[in-house]
Parts: structure tokens; sequence; C-alpha cells
């Protein structure tokens, strides 16, 4: 099956089984405090036997109803998926982990009641190539760009995409550029960023400042000379006005018992290319990327903190919660 579909009344009678636990973090957390019981138990009961949701010889969840319900009960981590449409509406999935392996929940309000909505159990593996699918990388030949920048070096990235949009080329003069950066403050501490958003610009110049990022972009081959003046890396230029494009977000959230842990990740799809922007030691990375960089960011971000390759093999859920329950 490929959705699950539980009403009110199905899932509180799956309550009562005792192979459902919730955790405060769930959002069906209010369904188990509210301790709601079905309307007709004996209707319930029969249509989820039926649906092959309860197995009628122990009364008990049947394990592929189980490996897709209790990651949203017992999550211990969220996936969020952020799309930016090109309208500029905004696309929320919900991806809820335990022992990570994922599963997708919906809740949909109707006239007769809450529905929600379970999507398939995925492992690390097929969780990132879910995600993948959605998104195109890089096809064209040649060097990737690949760079950690420093928050002002981001701002007056962007801020030299704009100056050479404006003028409708990638080249500007040196004159140009340091106009085009003059606005970049002296402390990377005064601009927070957001998800390809940046907050703040200083008001004061600061010429070696200027003469320090423009010359550090420089050796990231951000900028690159052309004859007497500067010109914008081909790959970059297509980056321009990123924080009004179409845009993926995933924000992946770890409930620990001490803190949670937050890991974000920001792609945006441009013409014939994929590019990263995520928070890396020193700042923020930005990197076109080909299917297999595509892939490894998508672990680092949906994933636990290991290297894919040396993960134990992903068990399902019901095997799992079997031996955790003994």
């Amino acid at each position: 099956m490929s959705l699950l579909v539980l009403s009110d009344d199905e899932l509180a009678l799956l309550r009562f089984t005792c192979d459902l636990f919730f955790v405060d973090e769930s959002p069906l957390h209010e369904v188990d405090q509210l301790a709601r019981e079905p309307a007709d138990y004996a209707g319930t009961y029969a249509a989820l036997v039926e649906r092959g949701i309860i197995d009628p010889h122990g009364f008990r969840i049947t394990d592929d109803a189980l490996n897709r319900i209790a990651p949203v009960t017992e999550c211990d981590a969220r996936l969020l998926h952020l799309i930016v449409n090109d309208d500029g509406s905004v696309t929320q999935e919900d991806h809820w982990l335990l022992d990570e392996i994922a599963v997708v929940y919906e809740r949909q309000t109707t006239a007769t009641g809450d529905h929600h909505l379970f999507g398939p159990d995925l492992d690390s593996t097929e969780l990132v190539a879910r995600l993948g699918r959605r998104l195109l990388p890089r096809r064209a030949e040649g060097e990737r760009f690949d760079a950690v920048l420093s928050a002002s070096e981001l701002l007056a990235t962007s801020l030299l995409l704009a100056a050479a949009d404006a003028r409708a080329r990638r080249a500007l003069s040196e004159e140009e550029a340091r106009a085009a950066v003059s606005s970049i403050p002296a402390d990377d501490t005064v601009l927070p960023a957001v998800s390809g958003h940046l907050l703040s610009v200083g008001k004061k110049k600061d010429p070696k400042r200027i003469e320090s990022t423009l010359r550090s972009l420089i050796e990231k081959k951000v900028l690159l000379r052309d004859g007497v003046g500067l010109r914008l890396a081909s790959s970059l230029f297509a980056l321009r006005g990123f924080s009004s494009r179409r845009r993926h977000t995933l924000v992946r959230t770890d409930f620990r018992d001490d803190d949670w842990l937050v890991r974000e990740v920001t792609l945006l799809p441009v013409e014939g290319s994929l590019f990263v922007i995520a928070p890396a030691r020193g700042g923020f990375r930005v990197a076109e990327l080909d299917g297999e960089s595509l892939r490894t960011v998508l672990y680092d971000a949906t994933g636990p903190q290991t290297a894919p390759e040396k993960k134990q093999p992903p068990q399902r859920l019901a095997v799992l919660l079997q031996a955790r329950r003994v």
C-alpha cells in the first residue's frame, strides 16, 4: 500500500492494542493525551482487520502498519522539507524518524473528522533517493564551483551578482566591484543568514575590509581576473537573486534528552545546475552538485552523523520495537 489512511476512531482503537507509544515530540501526542475512544468499537475493529492493519489472531497491529505508524508516534527526529515555489508559495512536507526509518505524515481535516495519512516507511538510502528524484544535479561539463564563504563574503557575492545583473554583464571594473561591496559590515556577527536570506547590511564603509573581501573572493574563484577588471564565475551568475528563487530547504531536528540538534541545508535549482548553501566550518558552503555530491549532501542533511558506508544495515521497525520492549 502506498498510503495508510486512518480515521480518528481507527487511531483511537489502535491505542488500546498496547502496540503504540506516544512521545512528547510526536504530532500525535495530543491523541494519546485526550485518550479518545472510538464511537463504534466493533465496526472500527472489523474495518481495521479487513484492511490488514490489525491481526485478528493476536489483536495487535500488523508489522506493515506498525512500521508506518511508530516513526510518527515514537519519533526521535523530524525532517522538515520546505519548497519555495516559483510563485512564492511554500509547500511543506514532514518526515518523522525513528531509528533512521522515515515516514511522511499529514493530518487532513474533513467534514467527517480528521484523517491521518502515513506514507511508506523509508530507510536512509530510500529517503535520499526519494528526495534526490525531485532535484536535478549539475549536467554541464567542466570545473564545479565549491567554496566556503564567510557571512560577509556571501553577502558580498550577492551584492556583486546584483551589480552585474543590473549592468547585464558578468564583468565589472575594479571600481564597480568596490562600489558593489562597499556596504559590507566590518563584523560577520551582525550578518545572520537563514535559508538564503541575508538580513542586514552595514552602513559605514571600511576600505580595508572591502579590499580584503575582494582579495579573498578572487582566491576562492568567486571573482576571476579579466583584463583590467573582474568577472564573476560563470556558474555563480545563475545564483543572482537567489533569496527569491525557487529552493528546497531541509531541516533535520534530532530530539535528544539533553538538547535538540538541528541541521539545515538549502538547495537551489538553477538552469543546468544545482547549488547547495549550507553552514560549514568557517562560514557557508556554496557548491555546484553533481549526482554523487548531491547524494552525499542529502545523506549529511537527512541521515545520522556517520558516513553512509559506515552505517549498519537498517532494520525494519517491527523488529527493533519488539527487541526494545522485551
